[in-house]
């Protein structure tokens, strides 16, 4: 594990004197992340003018859904997205082959390799934004779900990891994923709202199926007032269990490659 820390360790410092040496990208990607947070903050704000609650959130826990959604997206874009934009050039240039000889997980290369030093900008915003959310609750009622709330902001970025995951195995098999890519990034938005405004068999696929809700809906759920435990752990357990079938996924995906002399 501590080697794999070190490798990633190396992969930032690389990546930040790549950064440093085109500083108006740097600022470009700062400040998209930034407008974009400003626009999801903004579409809320409006609707609130209108009624007092959305999908039985208020105002106050709805900023915690928020801050909690801008955590995690600035965690992925941080370590894992420009990689998965990336894949499918692999693919095609034919460079996922040294990535497979390499003597470590082809996983972790595929999901680790480049991460973005911009976006690591925006995580500290987005922890800036949560912490300034926090403070408007009183935080003595909701200690419980604070201590198991860092185990569900990396289980939330392990799934959007593992939807990223999925695609780049398709990826392998159509040999360039531009557009699917945009799907997968479409596919995102339904877990970007609160799980509680969708209703019946659709909010359920989103919970259990293809718990798209615990990217941040249920982790933000663990600092509401009176927290379901029952569905966080149900979910949770079936969030896990995705995971490991998007890996399976991934890894058998890898088998079909066929490698840039094909």
């Amino acid at each position: 594990m501590f080697r794999y820390f070190t490798l990633w360790y190396s992969f930032f410092t690389n990546s930040l004197s790549r950064e440093l040496e085109y500083r108006w990208h740097f600022i470009a990607q700062f400040t998209m992340d930034i407008v974009w947070y400003a626009v999801q903050l903004l579409l809320f704000e409006v609707l609130f003018l209108y009624a007092p609650t959305i999908g039985g959130i208020n105002k106050t826990d709805m900023h915690i859904f928020l801050g909690t959604l801008f955590v995690i997206d600035a965690m992925n874009m941080t370590l894992t997205s420009h990689n998965f934009f990336a894949f499918p050039d692999l693919i095609r240039s034919g460079e996922l082959d040294f990535y497979l000889i390499r003597p470590v997980s082809t996983v972790f290369m595929s999901s680790f390799r480049f991460p973005s030093i911009g976006s690591f900008m925006n995580l500290l915003t987005a922890i800036s934004f949560l912490v300034y959310s926090l403070a408007q609750v009183p935080l003595a009622e909701r200690i419980p779900g604070l201590l198991i709330y860092p185990l569900f902001v990396v289980l939330g970025l392990a799934v959007m990891t593992a939807f990223q995951l999925i695609f780049m195995g398709i990826s392998v098999f159509t040999v360039g994923a531009d557009g699917i890519q945009w799907i997968l990034f479409t596919i995102h938005n339904f877990g970007m709202r609160p799980d509680t405004i969708y209703t019946g068999f659709f909010r359920k696929v989103l919970l259990y199926v293809f718990p798209l809700s615990l990217i941040a809906s249920v982790p933000a759920r663990l600092l509401f007032a009176n927290p379901d435990y029952g569905l966080i752990a149900s979910s949770g357990m079936c969030g896990i269990a995705f995971i490991y079938a998007s890996y399976r996924f991934f890894t058998f995906a890898l088998t079909k490659y066929s490698g840039a002399s094909s």
